[in-house]
């Protein structure tokens, strides 16, 4: 079939008046305390050309992804299909920061699978639902689980998702990764209620008891109040189980108060519609208070309810409204559910499955484009548009093409003449040797730099002067 070339409408270089709407006004304060910056965004990653985050392409190569692993401390990882992350931009457009803001990291406490379609549960007293309908919003993302129904009490998650307030607090899932181990620090977010002062200061989230008596507070000098949207960070060992009733209990090692932007600063965030009020032209999204009053609906003709995932973009009133100048449905059927562009790796001609930038990809059903005569096959750069299933994407284009320069591509192959000092190594490819360097932002995953040596390995990164500057060194699996 000959398909026209898969061109996105609102890559981040091209994308027109909406960068001048994004990135050239104002002025905002990304939660993470990464200071000024021009403007903001939240959302969830669907795709990676640089990153795609709900649609926008984002060019994130100068700049780390980064996650609070523990108070105050940040740790540079890679963001991964159904992220949910927040990005500052400047004035040229270009990311100054991009963050990894998982909903909560801890153990399952009960499961519900009487609907094995729909298997929701919870954990650190917040309730947890898997997304498989892309029409209610992004499919939830598993890893290390086949199907929803594989969670099982007492398995450690990582879990990313939109909060949805009229459900009582509940996180529809983006993405869930079972972990081998508890983390150093245990993470939930959502709305403060029942804030108590006194002594033995405390406040609730969803049935979570947090007692926040010895936590330290940021931004300094903030104070805890009910409504607030909140990220609290606790050792394991703090946690304790339901007594008599009472709700699950943590004493909070550090309480981060999530803020979207100063005044005036322009904005973008994504998440599900909770509480509307349609005759005040009001809703929340992930516990934001939005006025979409003077809002374009698009697509055109939509109206809107509880429960759907839109985009919104406007700017931050004085009283930290966020007033809408467009929502955006997202719902599959307007734009695509993902995409992809990088180099193929891992490809499996009896499965017709392989990997594109970490995400592995179906395309028994995908329409094929430019690419060679004998089909796809390793080391093709290509572009892929699709549909999102619990592990991955299912292709319905693949176009191929030469590398582009300055592309995010991958290498496979073995390292060796690793020097430590130079930060560098060679890779031996099937094309030949290929000098890869790396840096103290560089992700190490399965391997580290001094056991490079010797170590089949997928290298993604950037050439520049015929070197690979590594993003991300991986052991191949």
């Amino acid at each position: 079939m000959n398909l026209p070339r898969i061109s996105s409408p609102r890559t981040w270089m091209a994308m027109g008046c909406a960068i001048a709407a994004i990135a050239a006004c104002g002025g905002g304060v990304g939660s993470g305390g990464t200071g000024m910056t021009d403007s903001v965004g939240v959302g969830t990653v669907n795709g990676f050309g640089s990153v795609v985050i709900d649609g926008v392409h984002v060019d994130d190569r100068q700049v780390a992804s980064l996650a609070e692993t523990a108070p105050g401390v940040d740790t540079a990882v890679d963001a991964r299909l159904g992220d949910r992350v927040e990005v500052t931009f400047g004035s040229d457009g270009v990311a100054r920061s991009l963050r990894i803001e998982a909903s909560l990291v801890g153990q399952v406490a009960s499961v519900d699978t009487s609907n094995p379609s729909a298997v929701s549960f919870q954990s650190l007293g917040q309730a947890v639902s898997i997304n498989t309908q892309a029409s209610a919003g992004p499919v939830t993302q598993l890893s290390g689980y086949a199907a929803p129904a594989d969670v099982q009490v007492g398995d450690v998650v990582e879990v990313h998702g939109a909060l949805r307030t009229s459900a009582g607090g509940e996180i529809q899932a983006t993405r869930i990764e079972k972990r081998s181990t508890l983390p150093a620090y245990l993470r939930v977010s959502g709305v403060v209620t029942s804030l108590a002062g006194g002594n033995s200061p405390g406040f609730r989230l969803g049935s979570l008891s947090v007692n926040a008596g010895s936590a330290q507070v940021s931004p300094a000098g903030a104070t805890l109040a009910n409504g607030q949207v909140v990220v609290v960070l606790a050792r394991p060992t703090s946690l304790g189980s339901p007594v008599n009733g009472q709700p699950p209990s943590l004493g909070a090692a550090s309480v981060r108060i999530a803020s979207l932007a100063r005044q005036g600063a322009q904005v973008y965030a994504s998440g599900v519609i909770s509480q509307l009020d349609a005759a005040g032209h009001r809703f929340t999204l992930d516990g934001q208070r939005v006025d979409f009053a003077q809002a374009t609906l698009a697509p055109a003709g939509s109206t809107l309810s509880d429960g759907q995932y839109v985009q919104v973009r406007g700017s931050t009133a004085a009283d930290g409204t966020l007033s809408a100048t467009q929502v955006t449905r997202r719902d599959g059927e307007s734009e695509p559910e993902a995409e992809l562009k990088g180099t193929i790796v891992g490809f499996d001609a009896a499965s017709n499955t392989f990997e594109v930038r970490g995400v592995r990809v179906n395309s028994v059903a995908a329409a094929i484009e430019s690419c060679p005569s004998g089909g796809l096959r390793n080391g093709l750069y290509v572009e892929i548009e699709g549909q999102l299933g619990s592990n991955g994407v299912v292709a319905t284009e693949i176009h191929c093409e030469d590398e582009p320069s300055g592309a995010v591509i991958e290498r496979e192959g073995t390292a060796a003449s690793v020097n430590a000092a130079a930060l560098t190594f060679v890779l031996t490819t099937q094309g030949g040797p290929l000098t890869v360097t790396w840096s103290t932002l560089t992700v190490f995953k399965g391997v580290t730099a001094p056991s490079l040596s010797g170590q089949q390995v997928e290298v993604e990164g950037t050439l520049v002067n015929g070197a690979l500057q590594a993003t991300k060194i991986s052991a191949d699996d």
